[in-house]
Order: C-alpha cells, then structure tokens, then sequence
C-alpha cells in the first residue's frame, strides 16, 4: 500500500514560497496538499477535516508556529508534523522536536529527504491511531 496515498498534507507558513517545492513532491504520490498562513486556518481545517502531517516554515519572524506545538493533551491525537528551518537555527530546531515535531529538514528542501521524512512520520502518525483505536 502507499503510504502517501489520499494522505491530508497540510503546508503552513507565513513566508511565501518557504515551502513551494514540497506540494508538488508529495501530491505526485497521491497526498492532498492544502496551504495555510496562520494558526487561525490550520486549526480550522485540522476541526473540519482530518490531517495526517502537517510540515511548518519554521521562523523567529512566526512565533505562533512554534507556539502550536505546546506539548499535547492526554488522548489527544494531532497530526505528525515536520519542519523546515534554517540550518543555522539549530536553537529553534531543537526547541521544535522537544515540543512534538516529529522530525524536520532545512531550507532549501532537499524533496528526496522530505519525502523519506513525510513516510516516516505518516507510518507513525498512522501506528499511532491504530493504537487509539483498540
């Protein structure tokens, strides 16, 4: 089975083009991409619909990128996220995966190590709602 078959992608970034070369890397496996600029829009989609990773522009300039990865509720199921930052940013970086991304990349996008990252973090996202459900 793909993995990235009918998978909900959601891009988020307040930086246009940050993350352009990734919609078309994983809509060609069959994901559906949306694009959001704010907390305010992933929230609203991820109520309305259900998203399986989310991949973030992380920046200084979006505090509320950052913000959005608190540490989660007890039972509750959020969807994988990755995040992309600068290199240099390794401070950010670090404070992203201790507060639940699941893994990240740097600009610019390598699309093979976003990929490989995007099927590792879908195959957890979806372990871990399998073990929800039992």
């Amino acid at each position: 089975m793909n993995i990235f078959e009918n998978a909900a992608v959601v891009l988020w970034s307040s930086c246009p083009g940050d993350l352009e070369p990734a919609e078309p890397a994983l809509t060609a496996p069959g994901c559906r991409v949306r694009n959001v600029t704010s907390r305010r829009e992933l929230l609203g989609l991820i109520e309305r619909e259900s998203v399986d990773l989310v991949i973030i522009s992380l920046r200084r300039s979006c505090p509320e990128c950052l913000d959005w990865l608190a540490p989660q509720v007890r039972g509750e199921t959020r969807p994988a996220v990755l995040v992309v930052a600068d290199l240099h940013d390794v401070h950010l970086y670090m404070e992203a995966l201790q507060r639940g991304a699941y893994d990240g990349l740097g600009f610019p996008i390598d699309e093979k190590e976003l990929m490989r990252l995007a099927e590792s973090a879908l195959q957890a996202h979806r372990s871990k709602l399998c073990h929800c459900a039992v």
